[in-house]
Parts: structure tokens; C-alpha cells; sequence
């Protein structure tokens, strides 16, 4: 399972690392709005800490469909640790990009307690985005998804808060130290013991680290028995003895104000009325505590850990969370809280070190307030002062009107009355957008190591930066599939095959995106797994040997997409027309012709589907064929060498000729087997058409019989009519008439019948 987490910072981090180091290792992907440090500036390097995990980091502008759509290619699950506005366009990416699970950022109370979103004074985007899910889950991609419900983070009563502690919580305002019932440090709680029925007012404790063990376990489970909300807990407290606890912990009695529930109102409206809202916003917390927000009395997923002997989670209650964190790294000794063979100790020990080290991060987040750990969004363009312009969508700036005689642009051919003149109208268009260096594209950069970043540039840009000429690049961001060829040019190599546009140089790649192509299957197997395909460490199956070249591996890559692709395709029209011809089968031995009829009409729509997946391997294998044949291209592809001083001579070039023999026999089979199959379809339906015809001429073989048989009977008996008219015969007498007349009319009809009949078959005789 390939899984997307948004948000690589904070809780995002944890079940990023948490995942990739599980027991399946899963295929996890980081999608962040920076590929760098908290602090920027022109010298930072790039961040590194997921490199050591596996975990590949896509670099997104959450405000940018086509960069979300992108990076969620080939993703089965994405879970969210954004909100607002950023997560609503994830989720409609998510949706049109197929995904099909989606877990909100909804690590709170559970929602049948939360209020309605128009009285709800908590709601952070929350009930825009559930009811966003709901639409696409009813829709046709069906995308299904659950919130995990926790109750209250532990880490809220942490000595330096949430955020500091963890890097959570800073955009909901219960980030630091006292933003919630007590503060710790102070030893002061303020807090209302009773709801409105005067009952002990309870909430739902989880520690983040036991949230990201629930997660994983249920991954673990599996998806696809996912209810909408999972409800899971480590404790259940009163806030009377949460406060009891804080104080125990800290060896000093609190200074506690606790109010009643109509108290508690009387305050928000006075606070309110004199506009101390950061007052109103922490009593609100409280009110919403006191109205059961956080208590829950059925935990489903705690349950269903607790029935699978695959998994295994203990979460730990308040009492042995508080004493990790008054408790040194190195004699922490509490149970783990999942198995061993889970590999998330070294995580949790690593969260538990942060404690330590938390007073500095501290200083460090005062002496640069303006950085948060949720940040501004990163962008690849600098504008003035240092500060990044954000990056707008891709617009496409083709040439598209024909120039008028002064100088302005001529109608549309649609208003055109003539059609001679649409069609140099047409041309003209096609003719000059090729030519316009100034057209915008949605560009995809990827170092040796991996790393994505997604910027735009002009085709002079891309032209100037990778040392093409404007030609090479002429149809490169034209919407069809095109012609599939590979330029090897002075230090780059132009790979354009079918919806695949990639420029490939000794350490990085530029991966083009097209708008309007109907069609991006390659692009998106090419970018799946990407990190891995450009390593060359030897984990993945394309890498033949170790220290490959990085623009082999790329090409290879890219190859391995197409092939891949086409096999696909080969494969399902092989079942399709399987599934079809046992179909067929069926129904002639049943004698349904006009379901047979039916038939016949998806067989040929699966022969054209056939005979294009024979052209399009049929091109690709022509490409490659080109290539084979000259020694001095096959020679430049080891850009990595040029660059090092090292240049090929033409007759040096046995790697890449394998790598080219080797695709050219993989396309090669692609063109054979589906001709052969496409053969079989045509001699499938040129046999049942013959079957049918032949039903056909027997059909009006005994039509013709029965109208002979007809026309006989209707010649005797129109002798034995004229007898039986009213006139005299003279026969009416005769005792032997009525015999007489009978045996005549049936010899004579018998005569009739077997003459025509003869004729018959001396006319079928005639025709074969």
C-alpha cells in the first residue's frame, strides 16, 4: 500500500517514520511545502531527516491542484495533519486523483458530541471538510474515510506545551503551556468540574505516541473495513482528578479556580462583551469539555486491536504518561506500548528525548517568531527582500489566432462561413504555437537522490537551462500523444513518448506536465516509487548492476514506464477479449443470434482497441530501433562520463545497447502478441459471420420450400375449386368424382412441388 501523509512536521513526522519502520513497511510519501529548514535563507541545505527512513518528500503548494494531483499519483491512502482551506483542496485532489481512503485531520473529540458547525466555536474547517468527504464518497470515485477520534492529546499538560513538545497545536491556539485546564508549571488549573446535569465533567486521554501506534494498527487491519469514525483512548479521567494528578506529578498543591456551569457562561458573555477573546477562546475549550466534547464511552479501534492476534497495542494511561516525562531518557522503562516486531520504540524514545532538548527549541522558536512549524507556503521563485512569490497555475499562452491585416487577430473558424477558410485558420493556429517560447509549463525537477520540487518555466527557459534548441521542444507541451521519439543532444537527453515528456541530464531530471492529454498512464507509473527507480542503490528491480549511471537509470526508468504501460494495456484487452470470445461461445451454442450480434460489436471494439496498442508498441519499438542503429547517440547517452572529462568513442556504447536490445524486445513482443490476438478476433468473427450466414441461407432454403409447397398445394386444389363451382359437369353423379378429383389434385401438386424443387437445387447447384 503506497500511503501520502500531508504535513511533514509535528504528529505528521511521527506516523511518516512510524509507518515506513512498521512490520509491513509500507511505501510512505511526505508531501511538504518546503523541501527545507524552519529558518530560510539562500545557504540552507536540504532537509534530510526522512532520507535515512526511505520515506520519498514531495514538495507541494497546497494551493495548486495540478502540484497535488501530481504528487498523489498512484496513492491507495492519504492521511492529513493540515487543515482549513489546504485540506479541502487535498481532499478534492485526493478525489479526482482516485484515491480511496482519505483520513481527515480530526485527532479530537468524537463527532457525534461535536455541534453543529455554524455554533461550533472549535470548527477549524473541520465540518467543511467531513462535509467534503461525504460528497466524494457518495460520488462515483466513492472514496471512503474515517477519523480517528482520540479525545484530548496528553501532550496538552506537557511541561513546554504542545507545540514545543511535539510541534503540534500552534494553529489551534493550544499550543502552549496552560492553553488548556492547568498550567503545569504554574500549578494553576481553571476548569469546570460539572456539566449542566451537575455530573463530573470526564475527557478522553491519548498520548500522541499511542495515536500513531492506533494509526498504524489499524493500516495493519487493513483500509477496506474501515467504519467512518475510529474512537480510541488510553485513559478516561474527570478533570478534577486530571488536575489531582498534574498536581501529584509536580509534588506541589494548585491554585485551582473552578467554576460552575452557568458560571462558566456568565464569564464567556462578560469576556466577550469586553472583547478579552483570547479569554473567551480558553473558556469556550472549557464549555466545550463540560458539554462531553472529549468523553466518549465506546472505543471501537482499542476493541478491535484487542481481537486481531496481528496486532498489538497498550496504549498507557495519564499516571505512567506523566512519569516518561519527569523521568530521564535513560531510565525510561515503562511496557512499550506495542510489540516489538513493530521497530516503534527507537521512535517513541527519540519523541521522549525531544523533553529534554524542548527548553531549547523554545529559545530558538522566540528568536524567529515569525517561523512556525506550519510556516508560510514554500515556492520555487524569490521575490523581493528574500521573501518567495507564490507560485500561480499553469496557464498556457499559445499563439491561437491567426493576425489580421492590421495587425489584430482574426474570428474563431467556429463564426467562420466558410470552411476552407476555418481550415487555414486552423493551420495557421497549429503553425505558430509550436513557435511561442513564452508558453508557461507545470515542470516537475528530481535530483540523484529523489528529492521533488515542482516549479514553472517557460519553454525558452527549459531550452535555455538543459542546452536544447527551440525545435527540439516544438511539441512538447502540444495536448496529444504525439510521435514517440529520444534526442540525445550535448548534455541532455529528450525523452517524448506518448504523454511522458522528460529531460534528462548526469544528476537531475525535469519531468513536463501536459494539460488536456486524455491519457496519463506512463506519467504516473513513471513517477511511482520514483525515489527508489533513481537511487541506484540497488534496491529495485530496474538497476541491473550497482553504480549505474544516473541518466541510465532515469532512461531505464522511463522505458520500464512505457513498457509497463503497454503491457498493461495488452494484458487487459487479452482478458477482455478472453472474457468475450467464452461469451461468444456460450451464446452460438445457445443459438442467440441477436446477442451474438451484441457481441460481435464489442469484439470489434476491442480490435481497434488491439491495433492501437500494436501502433503504439510498434512506435516505441521504431524509436528504439532508430537509436540501435546509430552508434555515435548510443555513445553520448553517458552524459555522466562526458561531464567528468570521460567521452565515449562510437564503438563504446555495449551497456546502453543492452539496455535499448532489451526494450526493443520487450516492445517487440507487445507488437507480436497483440497482432496475434488481434488475428485471432478477426478469425473469430470471420468464422461466426460465416456460421451465420450459413444460418441465414438455410434459413430462406426452407422459406422457399414452404412457398413451394404452397404454391403446388394452391395448383391442384384451383382445379378442384373449378369443379366445385355451380356449374354443370356432368360429375356430380359419379360415386367415384370426389376420389378421382382428390388423387388428381394431390398428384398434380406432388408433380408440381418436385419440379420446382429440382430447379431449386439446380440453382444452389449453379451458385457453389
Amino acid at each position: 500500500m503506497r500511503i501520502a501523509i500531508a504535513g511533514g512536521l509535528g504528529l505528521g513526522y511521527l506516523l511518516a517514520t512510524g509507518l515506513s519502520r512498521a512490520e509491513n513497511a509500507y511505501n510512505v510519501v511526505v508531501l511538504s511545502r518546503t523541501p527545507r529548514k524552519l529558518t530560510w535563507n539562500a545557504n540552507t541545505k536540504p532537509r534530510r531527516e526522512f532520507a535515512a527512513f526511505g520515506i520519498q518528500v514531495h514538495v507541494v503548494d497546497y494551493h495548486n491542484k495540478d502540484t497535488l494531483r501530481f504528487a498523489l499519483n498512484g496513492i491507495d491512502l492519504v492521511i492529513s495533519t493540515i487543515s482549513g482551506q489546504e485540506q479541502l483542496n487535498l481532499i478534492n485532489a485526493a478525489g479526482h486523483g482516485r484515491v480511496r481512503y482519505f483520513v481527515p485531520s480530526e485527532f479530537e473529540g468524537s463527532l457525534e458530541k461535536r455541534p453543529p458547525a455554524h455554533s461550533d466555536p472549535l470548527d477549524r474547517g473541520s465540518a467543511a471538510a467531513l462535509a467534503l468527504l461525504r460528497q466524494w464518497s457518495e460520488g462515483s470515485t466513492r472514496m471512503k474515510w474515517t477519523v480517528f477520534s482520540c479525545g484530548v492529546f496528553m501532550e496538552r499538560f506537557h511541561p513546554y506545551g504542545l507545540t514545543a513538545s511535539l510541534g503540534i497545536g500552534a494553529g489551534e491556539g493550544v499550543g502552549t503551556v496552560g492553553s488548556y485546564v492547568a498550567d503545569i508549571n504554574a500549578g494553576y488549573a481553571d476548569y469546570t468540574a460539572k456539566d449542566a446535569k451537575n455530573s463530573s465533567v470526564k475527557i478522553c486521554l491519548t498520548s500522541v505516541i499511542d495515536v500513531v501506534r492506533f494509526v498504524i494498527a489499524a493500516v495493519d487491519l487493513g483500509p477496506s473495513n474501515w467504519p467512518a469514525e475510529f474512537t480510541m483512548r488510553g485513559d478516561k479521567k474527570s478533570l478534577r482528578d486530571v488536575v489531582d494528578a498534574l498536581s501529584a506529578a509536580q509534588n506541589i498543591a494548585f491554585d485551582s479556580q473552578v467554576l460552575s456551569y452557568q458560571e462558566l457562561l456568565t464569564h464567556i458573555a462578560y469576556n466577550t462583551q469586553m472583547a478579552q477573546y483570547a479569554r473567551v477562546a480558553y473558556l469556550q475549550r472549557n464549555l466545550q469539555t463540560a458539554n462531553g466534547r472529549y468523553e466518549f464511552s465506546r472505543t471501537n479501534l482499542n476493541d478491535a486491536v484487542d481481537r486481531s492476534s496481528r496486532v498489538s497495542v497498550r496504549p498507557m494511561n495519564f499516571a505512567q504518561w506523566l512519569a516518561t516525562i519527569f523521568r530521564s531518557c535513560t531510565s525510561y522503562q515503562t511496557q512499550p506500548a506495542i510489540d516489538p516486531g513493530r521497530k516503534l520504540p527507537e521512535m517513541a524514545q527519540n519523541v521522549r528525548c525531544v523533553v529534554k532538548s524542548a527548553s531549547i527549541l523554545a529559545k530558538c522558536r522566540q528568536a524567529s517568531a515569525h517561523q512556525t512549524w506550519r510556516g508560510n507556503l514554500r515556492t520555487s521563485a524569490s521575490g523581493p527582500g528574500g521573501r518567495r512569490a507564490p507560485v500561480s497555475p499553469p496557464h498556457r499562452l499559445y499563439n491561437t489566432s491567426a493576425p489580421a491585416p492590421d495587425g489584430s487577430t482574426s474570428p474563431s473558424s467556429s463564426s467562420s462561413s466558410s470552411s476552407s477558410s476555418s481550415v487555414v485558420e486552423r493551420a495557421v493556429r497549429l503553425s505558430m504555437a509550436p513557435l511561442n517560447g513564452s508558453v508557461k509549463m507545470q515542470c516537475t525537477r528530481c535530483d540523484a537522490d529523489g528529492a521533488a520540487t515542482t516549479t514553472t518555466l517557460s519553454k525558452a527557459e527549459v531550452a535555455s537551462e538543459y542546452g536544447l534548441s527551440p525545435r527540439d521542444l516544438q511539441v512538447v507541451d502540444v495536448p496529444s500523444q504525439g510521435f514517440p521519439h529520444i534526442l540525445v543532444r550535448e548534455s541532455t537527453i529528450l525523452v517524448h513518448v506518448f504523454d511522458l515528456r522528460l529531460l534528462i541530464q548526469a544528476d537531475r531530471i525535469l519531468l513536463l506536465h501536459v494539460d488536456g492529454l486524455a491519457d496519463t498512464t506512463i506519467s504516473q507509473v513513471f513517477t511511482y516509487d520514483l525515489q527508489n527507480k533513481l537511487r541506484g542503490d540497488g534496491s529495485h528491480v530496474l538497476h541491473r548492476k550497482l553504480g549505474e549511471a544516473f541518466e541510465l537509470r532515469a532512461l531505464e526508468a522511463a522505458l520500464a514506464s512505457v513498457a509497463a504501460g503497454l503491457e498493461a494495456l495488452y494484458l487487459g484487452a487479452r482478458r477482455d477479449v478472453g472474457l468475450a470470445l467464452r461469451r461468444l461461445d456460450e451464446q452460438m451454442a445457445g443459438r442467440e443470434e441477436e446477442s451474438v450480434h451484441t457481441a460481435l460489436r464489442e469484439l470489434l471494439d476491442m480490435a481497434r482497441r488491439l491495433a492501437d496498442i500494436e501502433q503504439r508498441a510498434r512506435l516505441v519499438r521504431n524509436a528504439l530501433q532508430e537509436l540501435l542503429r546509430e552508434d555515435q547517440d548510443m555513445a553520448d547517452l553517458y552524459l555522466t562520463d562526458k561531464r567528468d572529462g570521460r567521452r565515449h568513442a562510437a564503438a563504446e556504447h555495449e551497456e546502453v545497447e543492452y539496455l535499448f536490445e532489451s526494450y526493443f524486445r520487450a516492445h517487440d513482443a507487445v507488437v507480436h502478441e497483440a497482432a496475434a490476438l488481434m488475428a485471432n478476433v478477426h478469425r473469430t468473427d470471420d468464422t461466426i459471420r460465416s456460421i451465420l450466414a450459413n444460418r441465414r441461407n438455410q434459413i430462406m432454403i426452407l422459406e422457399t420450400k414452404v412457398e413451394i409447397a404452397m404454391l403446388a398445394m394452391a395448383t391442384a386444389t384451383l382445379v378442384a375449386g373449378w369443379y366445385g363451382m355451380n356449374t354443370v359437369n356432368f360429375l356430380e353423379q359419379s360415386g367415384y368424382a370426389f376420389a378421382v378429383i382428390v388423387s388428381g389434385s394431390v398428384l398434380g401438386g406432388g408433380m408440381i412441388w418436385m419440379f420446382l424443387l429440382r430447379r431449386l437445387r439446380n440453382i444452389r447447384r449453379k451458385k457453389f
